[in-house]
């Protein structure tokens, strides 16, 4: 018994990333992991031979099936999604199977590029959501499939584009600040990349991913606070 409860609390301890909404469980069941690998999210698309390499690694300790990351890629590169779930596999995945080291939280000292690619893309489209509040033509939408996988081809029109951006916000005496604050992350994060990879792997989109969902929840997070703390003064 004791083996397998350390099992368990192994798999939810390689889980562990902060959650996107207060709402999702901590502890995410199997079943809702699984539906995010699958068509639709439905259950009946949940490929069984996956599900069954799913448990056993829960139950075991087992290595997760290689083909968790080509499913969960699959999935965020079709609904341009990341989300709880998905982060949490993907964090797993890449600390089990990989041996990577990877904070629950946003961590502002990584450098491994494809996690700094991830939090880039992040500042650039919040840059974008700010600039211009509720756009149609989002840059997540034309390029959340293509930058992880082709970041040499991409990231250099992005951001131009969110340089411009930017330099909307600037124009707007409310968010002229905020704009300061956006444009340093941007060159910070720059700074610690020496070039834009051609082409990055599997794991490598999933740390992309990772990096993205966390500086995301980060800047939403730090965003939320400063509004609370402006309004309250």
């Amino acid at each position: 018994m004791g083996g397998f409860l350390e099992c368990v609390g192994k798999h939810f301890r390689e889980l562990a990333i902060v959650r996107q909404f207060d709402s999702e469980p901590e502890f995410p069941p199997l079943w809702r992991l699984l539906c995010q690998t699958a068509t639709l999210g439905k259950s009946e698309n949940i490929l069984p031979v996956l599900a069954g390499g799913m448990t056993k690694a829960l139950l075991s300790g087992a290595l997760y099936p290689q083909s968790l990351l080509t499913a969960v890629l699959g999935r965020i590169r079709s609904e341009h999604n990341v989300g709880y779930f998905r982060a949490a596999l993907l964090k797993a995945f890449l600390i089990r199977n990989k041996q990577m080291e990877i904070s629950m939280y946003y961590d502002p000292d990584r450098k491994d590029v494809p996690y700094l690619l991830g939090g880039l893309f992040a500042l650039l489209e919040k840059a974008q959501a700010d600039a211009i509040p509720g756009t149609t033509a989002t840059m997540k939408d034309r390029f959340f499939a293509s930058a992880p996988a082709t970041p040499a081809r991409v990231f250099h029109l992005l951001l131009k584009n969110g340089a411009n951006h930017i330099a909307k916000l600037r124009k707007d005496p409310a968010k002229t600040g905020w704009a300061i604050n956006l444009e340093k992350a941007i060159q910070d994060t720059m700074a610690d990349i020496d070039n834009f990879p051609p082409a990055m792997s599997p794991e490598e989109q999933g740390l992309f991913m990772i990096g993205y969902y966390q500086r995301m929840k980060d800047l939403y997070t730090s965003k939320k606070t400063t509004t609370t703390t402006t309004e309250e003064n």
